[in-house]
């Protein structure tokens, strides 16, 4: 992505509007990515590489504890000038079956303690602005997302078959704040206040 990054000053922790290729032919923008919006973050540009880095790095075990994957907006289900909009679900479905089945072919995925989470930022918009819609005390909300966890271990790993459902009113606070846990690492924002549940049950604790 193009532009300044402001790394002192009120402007510091963005939010930045960089588009790349192209603003018409958007595939990454800069909201997309959020290491870029904090300080702490936003120089380690050798640790942000595109999404095809992540076969090498399963293939020799060199992969970090936390990695987050963000699609192009060809296969997140957006669409961008360089997309034909009658196939953005299933070029996103693709997409995700063909990185999980990555993950999980792999050796680093047989080891230790592994997890990985999809989810979605927004819904259909089919009830938009309707009150009771919002999750966790929201009012209007966003609506109902998709958040699917899939663990390396126990009774729910999927090896026998098996699957849970939890019916925790999460939001993407929730996320944020296991992941925060998980990692020992301080809250931010509101992720922490008292109304937002951890997603552990889904993690199998954070231990």
């Amino acid at each position: 992505m193009v532009g300044p990054i402001v790394t002192s000053g009120p402007g510091a922790n963005g939010p930045y509007t960089f588009k790349y290729p192209s603003a018409f032919n958007a595939l990454y923008a800069s909201k997309h990515n959020p290491f870029i919006n904090f300080t702490g973050t936003q120089g380690a540009l050798a640790n942000m590489v595109s999404d095809t880095q992540l076969t090498t790095d399963l293939a020799s075990g060199n992969l970090a504890n936390y990695s987050l994957i963000v699609p192009n907006q060809c296969n997140d289900m957006h669409g961008t000038g360089g997309c034909v909009s009658t196939s953005l679900f299933s070029l996103g479905d693709s997409y995700v079956a063909a990185t999980v089945n990555l993950i999980m072919s792999s050796q680093v995925w047989k080891e230790g303690n592994n997890a990985i989470v999809i989810t979605w930022d927004e819904d259909d918009f089919s009830d938009q602005g309707q009150l009771g819609t919002g999750c966790c005390g929201a009012n209007p909300g966003g609506g109902h997302v998709v958040t699917i966890v899939i663990r390396n271990h126990g009774s729910d790993d999927g090896s026998n078959g098996t699957h849970i459902v939890d019916n925790t009113s999460y939001n993407h606070y929730s996320l944020l704040r296991t992941m925060e846990a998980a990692f020992r690492l301080p809250c931010l924002a509101h992720a922490c206040d008292s109304v937002v549940p951890t997603m552990a049950p889904l993690f199998g604790g954070l231990n």
